[in-house]
């Protein structure tokens, strides 16, 4: 299964990374593949959907999750997440606090979220 896409959407080119339902190695293999990608991108233009649902979450997750925050906060123009219920809600608001990043935003669905995408 492809985890990173290209959508375009009310003619915005966004980046997809579907984290969905991954289990620890998943999200870190799927997370070193999607840094490989945006290194490769030019800075502070990306458009971000990033799915989240029902992926587990530890201590190793969190961290390479901040980690991965903050070294594309050079590239992301904008960012839309999905699938932050619950604890997730709280390690969202600590990568806002650790990264700075204020260019990030919560959503219920894909739809929304790529809906706000078009508009930034």
């Amino acid at each position: 299964m492809e985890r990173i896409n290209f959508w375009k959407h009310n003619d915005k080119m966004i980046i997809f990374f579907d984290f969905s339902g991954c289990n620890e190695q998943e999200f870190i293999e799927t997370l070193e593949h999607s840094r490989s990608v945006v290194r490769k991108l030019k800075k502070d233009v990306l458009l971000t959907l990033v799915d989240v649902t029902n992926t587990e979450s530890n201590d190793r997750t969190n961290k390479a999750i901040k980690e991965f925050a903050a070294e594309n906060k050079p590239y992301v123009k904008a960012g839309a997440v999905v699938g932050v219920f619950g604890i997730k809600k709280i390690v969202y608001q600590l990568v806002m606090k650790f990264t700075g990043r204020n260019n990030l935003k919560l959503f219920n669905t894909v739809k929304e979220a790529k809906d706000w995408l078009a508009t930034q």
